[in-house]
């Protein structure tokens, strides 16, 4: 996900704020930069990022959710709005975590990345053995 300096910034912010919610340690200063409005150009920014790349093909579901629950995302909460927006940051990270965006739409896990098993359907496939350096490398083509 590639964001300039002052969205970066300000996604930071939005989990500071949840953790620190969610913990009880609110810190005024920081709700105070956090707002509804710039939350919901950052969902329309974080939709508009999944279907204009790469992203799309991943995360189809997630943006059709987001689109279907516009509506309510603006009407939501300021804690419930840093919460989804959160969530939705889960899907861009490389790990299996789920994106849960049961408190916008009732969905709960969405967002997974799964790969047809069925190597024969692609037109090359490499298993690569690197060594540790990186500078070595072994290419085994698994389609002959």
């Amino acid at each position: 996900l590639v964001l300039n300096e002052e969205d970066y910034e300000y996604m930071k912010r939005v989990c500071s704020f949840v953790e620190n919610y969610s913990k009880s340690e609110l810190v005024p200063s920081k709700s105070k930069e956090i707002t509804c409005q710039r939350n919901v150009s950052v969902y329309d920014m974080l939709i508009y990022k999944i279907d204009n790349s790469v992203y799309g093909k991943l995360f189809g579901t997630v943006a059709k959710y987001m689109r279907e629950s516009k509506e309510k995302f603006a009407n939501m909460s300021l804690i419930e709005q840093a919460t989804v927006i959160k969530e939705i940051l889960k899907s861009f990270r490389c790990n299996p975590a789920l994106t849960s965006l049961s408190v916008l739409c009732g969905k709960g896990n969405v967002g997974s990345i799964l790969k047809n098993k069925k190597i024969s359907e692609f037109e090359k496939v490499y298993l690569v053995h690197q060594s540790v350096t990186g500078i070595f490398e072994t290419k085994i083509d698994l389609l002959k």
